[in-house]
């Protein structure tokens, strides 16, 4: 596909700015991970557009060679952080916690989420006498934030805007971004933006899906067109200093398979901190930086697809009834390596109320809920978010079928 308004490709590194970037994976044409189909539009062709992966010889950047325009990606954004049980339970019995515990945050202090979704986050800070901010840039999220008495901006958070938060709120005392760090196109514009909002003693804490964590599970459903970079502390730590940022904490969690917190504050120290080296040599000593690594992964994932593939065909030919559990934004790329489409997968079951009833992108397989699936349950069901397979089980007890795990007999095998 050439560029266009909706689509350009880079040509310098998103964090340094380097033109060295080199090609490491590619996976053809995709729809677009959130772009859900409506019933009267399933005989439309799908807009599809190229992923590709490059990585910097610079910085070690891992990144989206596509940026599609945010406004087509964002602007209405199906995905509300509310409707995963899980994900709000974490925020609510941990995240918040451990955050308020960590920095020390003082009651009535001011925190702004920077892509805050529906506010699940800031919900959990306001019932602890916060004052919250968020900003969100997709209309129908904003919607929803507002409607639970949630202060919002319903705009793309950048240095303007934050000249604007400055003046009207003053500096705040945390600054937080879930899941959206990754996702940006102006990643420069937006950091800018976040060091113009730091006060002296102000914090900036962010998680993201851990790249190295990604490769070592072999968990290729990660890549699609909203993830415009990945997860990488070599890298991550070289661009924060250029604003006079730095790491001074880094925290695992189990959220997408393994995600890392990171704390950020004003650069204080010449002498970079232990943990972050820490990671830093894990990297590298896995070959995170080489592209041969790239390659190799490319196989595996190679392997896992001839796997399941040939266990989906067994079933098939023993007339085997099939359906799949969970629609993510990862569902498009799962997919269209597993060749599952509505033409014998007959339903997808998902807890968002916004997607059911619509058809997902790639394989258009119609998106059902839960109570569905209890009335009309198939032979086998496959688990398309590996990251829940354990909360997909334990919420279904009742199932006498078959759960499949395509990623089951290689998760957390180290590559």
């Amino acid at each position: 596909m050439k560029e266009n308004q909706e689509v350009e490709f880079i040509k310098q590194c998103r964090l340094c700015n380097s033109f060295d970037l080199d090609q490491i994976l590619e996976w053809g044409d995709i729809a677009l991970a959130n772009s859900y189909i409506k019933k009267e539009d399933l005989d439309k062709p799908e807009d599809k557009y190229p992923l590709t992966i490059l990585k910097c010889g610079e910085c070690g950047h891992i990144q989206l060679r596509e940026t599609i325009n945010s406004r087509i990606l964002f602007s209405n954004y199906l995905y509300a952080s509310s409707t995963s049980g899980s994900l709000a339970k974490y925020f609510e019995t941990q995240y918040v916690s451990e955050v308020i515990e960590f920095i020390e945050l003082k009651e009535n202090s001011l925190i702004i989420d920077l892509g805050g979704n529906d506010g699940v986050t800031l919900k959990y800070f306001k019932e602890r006498n916060f004052r919250v901010l968020n900003v969100e840039p997709a209309k129908n999220l904003a919607k929803i934030s507002q409607d639970q008495g949630i202060e919002t901006i319903n705009d793309f958070f950048s240095e303007e805007l934050s000249n604007k938060i400055k003046e009207l709120y003053g500096f705040p005392d945390l600054i937080i971004c879930n899941n959206a760090y990754m996702h940006l196109d102006e990643h420069q514009n937006f950091t800018i933006g976040v060091a113009n909002l730091m006060g002296e003693n102000t914090k900036f804490i962010f998680e993201n899906a851990y790249f190295l964590r990604t490769m070592q599970q072999n968990l290729f459903d990660q890549y699609y067109h909203d993830h415009r970079s990945f997860l990488t502390i070599k890298s991550l730590n070289r661009y924060l200093n250029k604003y006079n940022l730095e790491l001074y904490h880094l925290k695992e969690t189990p959220i997408q398979c393994g995600s890392l917190r990171c704390y950020v504050r004003n650069k204080k120290e010449d002498n970079m901190n232990e943990l972050v080296n820490k990671y830093i040599k894990e990297e590298e000593d896995f070959g995170l930086y080489y592209n041969s690594t790239y390659y190799k992964f490319k196989d595996r994932v190679e392997e896992i697809r001839q796997n399941f593939i040939n266990q989906i065909a067994d079933y098939r030919n023993k007339g085997k009834t099939i359906s799949c559990y969970a629609c993510p934004a990862k569902f498009a790329l799962f997919s269209k390596i597993f060749g599952l489409n509505n033409s014998f997968v007959k339903y997808v079951v998902d807890d968002s109320i916004f997607k059911q009833g619509l058809y997902s992108p790639e394989g258009k397989i119609k998106i059902v809920s839960q109570q569905y699936f209890k009335d009309n349950p198939t032979d086998i069901c496959i688990i398309s978010a590996s990251n829940f397979a354990d909360l997909i089980k334990e919420k279904n007890q009742w199932y006498k079928g078959i759960f499949v795990n395509p990623f089951e007999s290689l998760l957390g095998k180290l590559y």
